[in-house]
């Protein structure tokens, strides 16, 4: 509710009582990680004159500036950041169903994640409670090579993992006597 109100009052308050003087420049919170970079914020805030900040609450630069065109500028320039950073990012989104993926992909303890981001040189961020799978790395060439290593092992998964969705009432008739009908699937196979 808190980062409700700050977004409220940021957009509706403060837009009207400043209308060009405060901007916001809104992006996806996977973003976030490659547009927090201080420095390059810093560079667009000398290169204008604005004062610019990023708030992750709202995942939106904020922009200030007594002259509308000075606001006008440094939000061309945070838009032109923004289209360079989505180049090094890819997000992965999985279906509900696929969502037993997410545990293959981090692995025990970390580990497979940890082996993927060592031979690919990329981070990558794992957003659970929307299964999302974000690829960072600080070329193009360098994600589309972790992108790559990431589809390879869903598809290992894939392969190594049968689903049977049953209705309920097979189920019974499925798993059989004390287990049967499973052991004699485990035994032909």
């Amino acid at each position: 509710n808190v980062i409700k109100a700050k977004a409220s009052v940021i957009a509706d308050f403060l837009s009207f009582m400043l209308p060009r003087q405060l901007q916001t420049v809104k992006m996806h919170k996977t973003l976030l990680k490659s547009m927090g970079d201080p420095g390059r914020l810093a560079q667009i805030a000398t290169a204008t004159g604005a004062s610019i900040c990023l708030d992750r609450d709202i995942n939106s630069v904020l922009i200030r500036s007594d002259d509308a065109n000075i606001c006008d500028k440094a939000v061309g320039l945070v838009n032109s950041m923004m289209v360079e950073c989505q180049k090094l990012i890819v997000v992965m989104k999985f279906d509900s169903s696929d969502s037993w993926l997410m545990s293959v992909i981090v692995g025990k303890g970390g580990s497979s994640i940890k082996k993927l981001e060592k031979e690919t040189e990329c981070s990558f961020d794992i957003i659970k409670d929307e299964r999302t799978v974000v690829i960072l790395a600080d070329s193009e060439k360098l994600v589309q090579a972790g992108q790559k290593a990431l589809d390879n092992m869903i598809l290992q998964a894939r392969k190594e993992c049968i689903f049977i969705y049953l209705p309920e009432s097979a189920l019974p008739a499925f798993i059989g006597r004390g287990g049967a009908g499973i052991k004699k699937i485990a035994a032909d196979n």
